[in-house]
């Protein structure tokens, strides 16, 4: 005589197995969404203040005997703006192209190696805060960004990056 499990165990045995299959898969299933919910969330957020962040150039004047170059940018998104002038990442970075579309300079505004010192408007903590026409002095006497072998009359366009944040460009005359 042979001993085998009662179809009633093998039934019971068999149900354990399904549940224990299913409470896995659920499991896994619920972990899987949460990791690709919280992925999805953040890169919403990153979208929504790369689309919510607006710069315009509003006006912009060199003043020869100082070297100073003074702008006007108005924030016409809904999110602040870091205007920061820091060495450190992130940081707000320009270019200058003569009327050519040569490069004149492309650095960061740190006053450091080479780079113009921003006099006013920038900081480690400044904003240009949403609506707002924020006023910009750099110094450009003797850095890389130095236009003196220009001729007065000449026409530069300018691209502002402000900490990966935002853009802003424009022209001024020297």
């Amino acid at each position: 005589m042979k001993k085998a499990i009662t179809p009633i165990i093998a039934v019971i045995l068999l149900l354990m197995m399904v549940i224990a299959g299913a409470a896995a898969a659920f499991f896994w299933f619920v972990k899987m969404q949460s990791e690709l919910q919280s992925g999805t969330e953040q890169y919403q957020e990153n979208v929504y203040e790369k689309i919510s962040a607006s710069l315009s150039w509003e006006n912009a004047e060199y003043n020869e005997a100082t070297e100073e170059l003074v702008f006007y940018i108005q924030n016409t998104g809904n999110v602040k703006i870091p205007a920061n002038n820091e060495s450190q990442e992130p940081t707000t970075y320009w270019i200058i192209k003569n009327v050519d579309q040569e490069t004149v300079c492309s650095t960061k505004w740190d006053g450091v190696s080479g780079s113009p010192q921003c006099i006013s408007g920038c900081g480690s903590n400044t904003n240009i805060q949403v609506g707002e026409t924020h006023r910009f002095s750099i110094n450009l006497d003797g850095s890389d960004c130095d236009i003196d072998a220009y001729n007065s009359g000449d026409m530069f366009y300018v691209g502002v990056y402000f900490n990966g944040k935002a853009s802003a460009a424009g022209t001024f005359e020297k």
